[in-house]
């Protein structure tokens, strides 16, 4: 397949799952679907674009630390919301302890 275009499929898929958010969340006001849209298993879904064995391997490897630091980080984010910090205070203030986490663990435990 075409470089380009397989590039750009990517790019689609990715903006579907966005579109599929926003729209499960906004429009149909259903947060479990919402959700089950925005945790779709995408690190398996990885498996179809991922071409090397090994590296598939370490990848699914490394999936387990990352779901368990985004778990927390998203108990960290309802903490917030419940103190009634502001949404976007709050989205951010996650956003910036799961790079910080992720990178702590890349650093002191490499796969």
């Amino acid at each position: 397949m075409n470089y380009l275009i397989y590039k750009s499929l990517n790019f689609l898929l990715g903006g579907i799952l966005f579109l599929s958010i926003d729209y499960c969340a906004n429009n149909l006001k259903n947060p479990d679907l919402s959700a089950i849209v925005s945790l779709l298993p995408i690190s398996l879904i990885c498996g179809y674009i991922i071409y090397d064995r090994s590296m598939l391997q370490r990848h699914t490897l490394a999936t387990v630390p990352t779901i368990l630091i985004t778990s927390g980080v998203a108990l960290i984010l309802f903490g917030f919301l419940y103190l009634n910090i502001n949404q976007y205070v709050a989205v951010t203030l996650s956003l910036v302890l799961w790079v910080i986490f992720q990178y702590l663990r890349i650093k002191l435990y490499p796969m």
